[in-house]
């Protein structure tokens, strides 16, 4: 269960080369640890494949909430904890090429975070569902295409995405980056072995998946 109780207070300064570009600063930027942050994400918990994963993801409206595909692929019933209670969510539609994918809770109407604009610029933490302390001070690097494969390792992939300052640890993924405006300015997906450095999906890339989502309700069969 998340504590939505307290209310910690980050301020951060920093600038961002978007795709080696345009350079943009920002500073001063203040986030509130209330139930529309912190209480928007939740952890998910996935038996499928032989094996448990568990994971993060954050409500972007009514009914839907997005992690990372690679959490819940191989499974047609996601749980979800919200407020120390598991429910079922429906994986409708799974990206498993820039790993993100959109859940459906039937009758979900609690607290839910915007999906950021195409132009970030400022990222001041990660809200991390399964920690003690969900809120993590994060930092921008850069915006960059990145080069990579499919969740499967089975084909090349070009995706925008966040570089990140930022260590994170098994269960993290799928978990939301938060913008200077209080946005979801990504949603992680990886990190580079030995080093506190952290990537997540772009907001433009999520986007047309959560809208694609808006009326769907099957859930999608994925490989393990």
């Amino acid at each position: 269960m998340l504590n939505t109780s307290t209310r910690s207070r980050l301020v951060r300064c920093g600038a961002a080369v978007l795709v080696s570009t345009l350079t943009a600063t920002g500073c001063g930027i203040d986030i509130d640890d209330t139930a529309d942050v912190v209480g928007s994400t939740v952890a998910v918990e996935v038996t499928a494949c032989g094996r448990p994963e568990r994971g993060t993801a954050v409500a972007v409206g009514n009914e839907l909430f997005v992690t990372a595909a690679h959490v819940v692929a191989g499974s047609e019933v996601v749980g979800l904890d919200l407020a120390g209670t598991t429910v079922d969510a429906i994986p409708v539609v799974v990206n498993t090429d820039i790993d993100i994918a959109v859940l459906r809770v039937v009758g979900y109407t609690g607290p839910a975070l915007v999906l950021g604009g195409d132009r970030i610029d400022t990222v001041v933490a990660a809200i991390l569902a399964l920690r003690d302390d969900p809120l993590k001070t994060a930092s921008l690097r850069r915006i960059v295409w990145t080069n990579s494969t499919d969740i499967y390792r089975q084909g090349s992939v070009v995706r925008l995405a966040l570089e990140l300052d930022l260590d994170i640890a098994p269960g993290d993924s799928g978990a939301p980056i938060i913008g200077a405006d209080g946005t979801v300015a990504g949603i992680v997906v990886s990190e580079v072995t030995g080093e506190p450095i952290t990537y997540a999906v772009h907001p433009s890339e999520i986007r047309p998946l959560v809208d694609r989502a808006q009326s769907l309700t099957a859930a999608v069969r994925t490989d393990c």
